[in-house]
């Protein structure tokens, strides 16, 4: 899901649960707020220990990767092959951070509670579905709201 910006004629979209500012028209990244590779590594070690069933992928700009006991919902062709430990790929910033219990032992609302504790100060986590045992992750602080009251600042409006 996108949020489109603008009515001037230069489309812009927030990607990535707000972690990327796009030019819908010219098909590139304006902006990005991303998740540095020490808070992915932490994300991940705190959440191992926390829900030891939980697996991971990862988004960065038009790259999917995933490890193996990650079960996408949509296959979008991007990652058919999948890692062990997904930290073996995080030698990069990311978009954002997918985790998910795929043997549905928590719901998402259970997950998102131990996320919350776990991941303060690190990561910013929320989800779409309160029964799908999925997060989304992104930076600290950043959220589509976070991302949208920024362009609305920069064009003048207020809540």
């Amino acid at each position: 899901m996108f949020i489109c910006i603008g009515n001037d004629g230069n489309g812009k979209g927030i990607l990535g649960n707000g972690a990327l500012l796009y030019d819908i028209h010219n098909e590139q990244v304006l902006e990005e707020w991303l998740i540095p590779i020490e808070n992915q590594i932490e994300t991940v070690s705190k959440l191992r220990r926390a829900i030891p069933s939980v697996s991971f992928a990862v988004e960065r700009h038009n790259q999917f990767h995933r490890e193996k006991l990650y079960v996408p919902r949509w296959d979008v062709g991007m990652d058919n092959e999948g890692v062990h430990d997904i930290t073996e790929i995080m030698t990069e910033p990311a978009a954002k951070m997918l985790a998910r219990c795929s043997n549905q032992e928590l719901t998402s609302d259970e997950m998102l509670e131990i996320a919350i504790r776990e991941l303060d100060g690190i990561t910013t986590v929320t989800h779409s579905n309160s029964h799908d045992s999925l997060l989304e992750i992104n930076a600290f602080g950043v959220s589509k709201g976070s991302t949208l009251a920024k362009m609305a600042e920069r064009h003048g409006f207020d809540a």
